[in-house]
């Protein structure tokens, strides 16, 4: 099996989250002068699809690689990624955390 880049690949999965999760922070955070207000479901249905989609979305770009080396045999290098892609994503809350502060 050829060697690959796991730190690269982790930084790389937990900033493409990072960066949708931004967006969807963004949209929602700016979401009274975009959207008008809700007399209807739609409001909470459009926010429960939302909701699935970004599980999906933030699932494959954390889950999608780790589970294929996993199942092609690579298993210690499957796992090693799945953690350093969590470290990542810590390290920016973290940040994220500090940014709010200031």
């Amino acid at each position: 099996m050829k060697k690959i880049n796991l730190v690269g690949y982790s930084f790389a999965h937990a900033l493409a989250t990072a960066i949708y999760c931004s967006g969807v922070a963004l949209v929602m955070y700016n979401a009274k002068y975009i959207f008008r207000e809700p007399h209807s479901f739609v409001g909470p249905l459009a926010f429960l699809l939302l909701f699935i989609a970004s599980a999906l979305i933030t699932g494959s770009l954390i889950l999608l690689r780790p589970i294929h080396m996993y199942m092609s045999g690579a298993k210690d290098s499957a796992i090693r990624l799945l953690f350093y892609t969590l470290g990542w994503i810590l390290l920016f809350m973290i940040i994220a955390m500090f940014l709010i502060r200031k």
